[in-house]
């Protein structure tokens, strides 16, 4: 069964996820598509499960294409998948999803939670690696309720350790 309220339709899958792209409901649509990073154990559709308060909803009804990715719920197979995977594999690759449905140059993000820490780590990443000739995938950046300074996190401290934390290259 489908939690979610608002219809859209799979562009892109690989193992750890999902693309869902909700098309807008107007005629006039925003250049800039929204992509949508939510957490891992919330899923896509914690941002679209009331006909009233739904984000997804609303974005679609004042014009914006609105991307957001499906986790896969991992099992054995995904036993040695790395955060820096998740990053590259799910958020990035969300992105240039994105982009290639639209042929938008940039995007806006929206990170959620967990999803949040993870759209964080890509943009710290991009701007490493970005150049003055490149232009960034990301226009703007939207964070909700995420952990970005993990020097007091509180109780999900006890997840947290040297080998969790890999740093991407």
């Amino acid at each position: 069964s489908n939690l979610a309220i608002t219809p859209g339709t799979i562009v892109f899958r690989n193992d750890i996820m999902e693309v869902i792209h909700y098309r807008p409901v107007r005629d006039r649509v925003h250049a800039i598509p929204i992509v949508m990073v939510p957490p891992w154990i919330n899923k896509y559709y914690i941002l679209d499960l009331d006909e009233k308060m739904s984000m997804v909803r609303h974005l679609v009804a004042e014009g914006f294409e609105v991307f957001t990715i499906s986790w896969k719920n991992p099992d054995a197979s995904l036993a040695n998948s790395t955060y820096e995977r998740y990053v590259l594999d799910g958020v990035l690759a969300t992105i240039e999803v994105a982009r290639a449905v639209t042929k938008a140059p940039q995007v806006h993000a929206v990170g959620y939670c967990i999803g949040g820490t993870a759209l964080a780590t890509l943009m710290a990443w991009l701007n490493k690696k970005s150049s003055r000739e490149q232009q960034m995938p990301v226009a703007h950046w939207t964070l909700l309720s995420s952990l970005i300074d993990f020097s007091r996190p509180g109780e999900i401290e006890a997840f947290i350790n040297e080998q969790s934390l890999a740093t991407i290259e």
